[in-house]
């Protein structure tokens, strides 16, 4: 009976407090909470209570839905992906053609982007001329989108990548080896880039660069499949109408393509001023490759496609804003391609192409 009274004594277990009533334990600063991921810097945020801050951007994990302020952006690649066609005139066939029905289209294709305004015009021979050198067992799928901002200059640019197009035939009909050339339909003023243009800017710059039609284009190119119902494009390279190549390029590069390695990048020669081996800055001198925003450039890496499908929030607009500079948005997205464990990478001790 004593027992049965001091068990009755003892107070009953109380069950635990609901989630609500749960007290989180904080983090010391400076650490972060496991799988959680890292908040981007906040650059460029302004202290003096004028100036716009920048917006805090989530660091990119592809596994997660969490994506936080990316979602706009995301929002807009997916609306871009459902009402993009992927339209482009065929130089070769004088038609308005979709991806899809282009000629020639293999698995083992590189597409490129080729980012052209009218300024970019008086080069398009020099730029459509040098990819003929290429001479490669590669099928190589040159896709140019215009990047004027007015109708007039959309089709002054058009006309001269057309005539271009048509010179370098002439001038290369003894070659058995071909590149296909065609334009994009897709256009800057269209509701596709300028849903996508919103979100692609940073609070210290007005200007996308280009960037958003880039994504756009690159979007539908991702998801383009050859007559076996195979992806087409197997490595992707997006550049400027004013650049142009070395005719070993895909000699050189084409070595590493075999090999499947993801990204791989070369020595490049740029009109930007920049920093040189003898910490000068100057124009117009060779620059050697490595894998830091400001030692790469657009036109000199290509990318394996499919770890552009596998990471598919990781775009020139959404690593541009999330590094606070849409200028360098092309080095944003490479590093942050390049700092993943799994992403393989190469670089070609050669000088490949000219950024004029």
């Amino acid at each position: 009976q004593q027992q049965q009274q001091q068990q009755q004594q003892q107070p009953k277990p109380q069950p635990p407090p609901k989630k609500s009533q749960q007290v989180q334990s904080k983090k010391p600063s400076g650490e972060t909470p496991k799988n959680q991921p890292v908040a981007a810097k906040n650059q460029g945020a302004g202290s003096d209570g004028n100036s716009i801050p920048a917006r805090k951007i989530r660091a990119f994990d592809p596994n997660s839905n969490a994506h936080g302020d990316l979602m706009p952006t995301i929002a807009a690649y997916q609306n871009a992906g459902r009402f993009y066609s992927g339209t482009y005139y065929s130089v070769s066939n004088n038609t308005w053609l979709l991806g899809d029905e282009l000629a020639h289209r293999k698995s083992n294709s590189l597409c490129m982007l080729i980012r052209t305004d009218k300024n970019h015009a008086v080069h398009a021979l020099t730029l459509v001329n040098s990819m003929y050198q290429f001479k490669t067992n590669w099928n190589v799928s040159m896709r140019f989108i215009l990047t004027n901002l007015d109708r007039p200059g959309a089709e002054l640019t058009e006309s001269a990548i057309r005539k271009a197009a048509e010179y370098a035939e002439k001038f290369n009909n003894d070659s058995k080896w071909h590149p296909e050339i065609s334009i994009s339909n897709e256009r800057y003023w269209s509701d596709n880039v300028k849903n996508l243009r919103k979100n692609c800017q940073t609070p210290s710059e007005k200007d996308d660069y280009g960037y958003a039609l880039t994504d756009v284009a690159l979007f539908s190119l991702l998801e383009e499949k050859d007559r076996n119902n195979k992806y087409a494009c197997k490595y992707i390279l997006t550049t400027n109408g004013d650049n142009y190549y070395n005719r070993f390029f895909m000699h050189s590069m084409g070595r590493r393509m075999r090999k499947n390695i993801d990204l791989i990048g070369s020595d490049f020669i740029t009109h930007h001023p920049m920093h040189v081996e003898d910490h000068q800055i100057r124009r117009n001198n060779p620059r050697k490759f490595k894998w830091a925003v400001t030692w790469m450039d657009l036109g000199g890496v290509l990318l394996r496609a499919d770890v552009l499908r596998k990471y598919r929030y990781l775009r020139y607009c959404s690593c541009g804003v999330a590094k606070g500079s849409m200028w360098s948005a092309d080095g944003a997205l490479y590093t942050m391609l390049a700092a993943n464990a799994d992403v393989t990478k190469d670089v070609v001790r050669e000088t490949l192409f000219v950024h004029q």
